[in-house]
């Protein structure tokens, strides 16, 4: 086991050393660069040109990408032109290009990697692309646009989140395109935005994409969009179940329609206009910091459905007072924090936990937490607050219980009151009622006890109160003596969700009855648990032969319940996040199919997803771009010293990027490339079986193996090309092999 792994270790080591070594970088002209097969990646620019002109080849190979940081920081540069074998610009590639006023796209670009023109300030406008379908995060985030354009194009085009945030003076956005378009959170956030109207092909949208847009006074959305609609203004899903965002210079108040049921995070973030809201009771969750810095709102009710405050949710805002309903189990961080105007909060049932101490830190001068008098976990302070009880003086105890006032009505033939001597039996008849009160109303059953007797009855009411979550069943005490019947109803009173069970019972005396009547009053501790719910729109897709990109809508009934999704099937790959919480769109790639028709699933969740493949096309060869995990079958050839050669298959897992064209033909199957090993050591060398033996029967058995074996033989044409290039690495990768090929010699003998 130790020699095994200490062979693995070896095996890593090569192939870091090899694959480390696949790219570096070279110069030509003012750029530098890397090569990976036939295609270059620009690394760098070392000139002091303002008019920089990137081109399409060097060195015969084809410049394909533009990489990480390549310009980044290049204060002086103020065009950039980029040419059309172009088809992917990298993470930070331009960012800070501080005089940077004019790019000229690659007309094959498909995408533009994360925060690659973020704070280009002097950037005004730029033309995209037809061919674009990913814009990054922040990808041009605090830069001068004034107006952008989305082109028609193919497939989609996917905005990622924070992609314009700050864009001041972006007063305006055009979509010509008639594919489905996708706004990542807050892609807009802090633009000068003063209307926004979505046609009915933005089918996606994060977390408040027009978050802080200031100047934004409404959102129309097109009737037969499928996924969102508008009211006065205000973003909503189709349904009207979710309020997505209120605009940041909408001014008066707001009546939320009785249908939604989610208040998505940040709906009204600085929505400094906003005067009132009213919150129908159907809502049961209210998103993180949904009403933060609200100046002018002064007073709300939150719903007796909602369970939990989320952080920040009113914080900042001009709440004079505030009553939390009993249904509400936690509060988050800093939630009524800086309501300066704040001076109390009413707790209708028992002390929720609280996610900090700061919930509500620097309100008013006095603020008091008040609370019941009969609730529980509250102390005096109370997480460093001062607590008061408010409502009924004290806890009912006694006949005089201001919930319960039985009325008993008795029919007697004389005065005379006489102490009964009993034996208790158990009740013979025992009823039992359920009677369930819900806040904010509180509803108190006022029943009638009915006594006959031959001579004389004496009622006495007795109260026993129980601890919260206590269902109690009670039994009077029964003489039996047969003569008279005497039945007596107890009474309950519950909070919300509380069911007590009484007891009816049937006494039969001969002269005198002494019953005594219980009052059950139950105060629980009530717990909701919300089972979220996911729902896939549409549940199914076609595709044609060549493949391609779809996508699908994740709509969860809250945005706490999580879902992972996997492919089921390996000519689909999911390309955007395979888990998550809350909504989101799921975009995946079909690969090109050479046979037959084809179907397969994706599961999401407890849900599946059905995708359509039409079988191959009559032509021999078929090109697409994708972004997808495609099996293969590559063969390497060794030839040993006596002339023979041994073929080994081994499956290898090529990952292709979606900025990458892929030819592929039809009648295809396998590559066949030189094993690095072979072009290390040379193809006479005797230890070449050793390493095949090592590849065999250790590598192939373990996991980690298998997956150095996959890297190893998808990277052999590049490990090659570096090989060929370097002396000084192929002496060092020789030894490393060489050491393998004699441990395993020791291990045989």
């Amino acid at each position: 086991m130790k020699t095994r792994k200490v062979l693995i270790l070896q095996a890593l080591l090569f192939l870091a050393v090899c694959t480390q070594s696949t790219a570096f970088a070279l110069q030509s002209g003012d750029f530098t660069y890397e090569v990976s097969g036939s295609t270059v990646t620009i690394t760098g620019y070392t000139g002091t040109g303002v008019d920089v002109v990137i081109p399409s080849t060097i060195d015969s190979k084809t410049v394909l990408l533009i990489g990480d940081n390549a310009f980044q920081g290049k204060g002086l540069i103020k065009s950039v032109t980029i040419p059309s074998s172009v088809t992917m610009i990298k993470n930070n590639a331009f960012q800070s290009c501080t005089a940077l006023t004019s790019v000229n796209f690659s007309t094959n670009l498909t995408d533009i990697g994360n925060y690659a023109f973020y704070n280009c300030s002097l950037l005004k406008s730029v033309t995209l692309p037809s061919s674009l379908r990913e814009i990054g995060d922040w990808a041009f985030a605090n830069t001068g646009l004034t107006s952008l354009t989305i082109p028609s194009g193919t497939d989609y085009i996917r905005f990622g989140a924070n992609a314009f945030w700050s864009c001041y003076q972006l007063t305006n956005i055009t979509i010509l395109t008639s594919q489905s378009v996708l706004f990542g959170s807050y892609a807009f956030a802090y633009t000068g935005f003063t209307t926004v109207n979505l046609p009915s092909n933005v089918v996606s949208l994060g977390s408040a994409p027009f978050y802080c847009c200031n100047s934004l006074t409404s959102i129309e959305v097109a009737t037969d969009n499928p996924s969102f609609s508008s009211l006065d203004g205000v973003l909503y899903d189709k349904n009207k179940t979710k309020l997505y965002q209120f605009p940041g210079a909408k001014t008066g108040g707001c009546n939320i329609p009785s249908t939604v049921q989610f208040i998505w995070e940040r709906a009204f973030y600085f929505c400094t206009g906003l005067t009132s809201v009213t919150i129908p009771s159907s809502v049961t969750f209210i998103g993180l910091e949904a009403f933060y810095c609200c100046y002018l709102l002064t007073s709300v009710t939150i719903p007796s459905n909602v369970t939990s405050i989320e952080n920040g949710v009113f914080a900042g805002s001009g709440l004079t007072s505030v009553t939390i309903p009993a249904s509400v189990t936690n509060i988050g961080a800093s939630a009524f924090s800086s309501c300066a105007d704040l001076l109390s909060a009413f707790f209708q049932g028992n002390a929720p936990t609280l996610s900090s101490d700061n919930v509500f830190s620097s309100c008013a001068i006095g603020f008091t937490v008040y609370h019941t008098l009969c609730s529980t976990g509250f102390t005096n302070p109370w997480h460093g607050y001062t607590t008061a009880v408010y409502g009924i003086p004290s806890c009912p105890t006694t006949s005089s219980t201001t919930t319960t006032q039985p009325t008993t009505s008795t029919s007697v033939s004389t005065t005379t009151t006489t102490e009964l001597t009993t034996t208790t039996t158990q009740p013979t008849t025992t009823s039992s009622v359920s009677t369930t009160t819900s806040q904010p109303t509180t509803t108190t059953s006022q029943p009638t006890t009915t006594t006959s007797v031959s001579s004389t009855t004496t009622s006495e009411l007795t109260t026993t109160t129980t601890q919260p979550t206590t269902t109690s069943s009670l039994s009077s005490t029964t003489t039996t003596q047969p003569t008279s019947t005497t039945s007596v109803v107890t009474t309950t009173t519950t909070q919300p969700t509380t069911t007590s069970s009484t007891v009816t019972t049937t006494s039969s005396v001969s002269s005198t009855t002494t019953t005594e009547l219980t009052s059950t009053t139950t105060q629980p501790t009530t717990t909701t648990t919300i089972a979220g719910t996911i729902t896939l729109d549409p549940t199914n897709a076609s595709h044609n032969s060549l493949g391609g990109y779809g996508f699908l809508n994740i709509i969860t009934s809250d945005n706490a319940t999580g879902w992972i999704a996997e492919s089921n099937i390996t000519w689909v790959a999911i390309t955007s996040e395979t888990s998550g919480t809350g909504d989101a769109v799921l975009v995946y790639a079909v690969s090109a199919n050479n046979g037959a028709v084809r179907s397969g699933t994706l599961t999401i969740a407890d849900k599946t997803f059905t995708i359509n493949q039409e079988g191959a096309a009559t032509s021999s060869t078929s090109t697409t771009v994708l972004s997808t995990t495609t099996t293969i079958e590559q063969t390497s050839t060794t030839t040993t010293a006596g002339g023979g050669g041994s073929t080994t298959t081994v499956p290898v897992t090529t990952t292709v990027l979606p900025t990458t064209t892929t030819s592929i033909q039809a009648t295809t199957t396998t590559t066949t490339v030189q094993c690095p090993a072979t072009k290390v050591l040379g193809e006479d060398n005797p230890n070449l079986e050793n390493l095949r033996d090592f590849r065999d029967s250790e590598l192939a058995n373990t996991e980690v193996g298998r997956k150095v074996i996959q890297i190893y033989y998808n990277n052999a044409d590049s490990i090659n090309d570096a090989l060929e290039r370097s002396p000084a690495l192929q002496a060092v990768a020789r030894k490393v092999l060489e050491s393998i090929a004699s441990m395993m010699g020791e291990k045989e003998e």
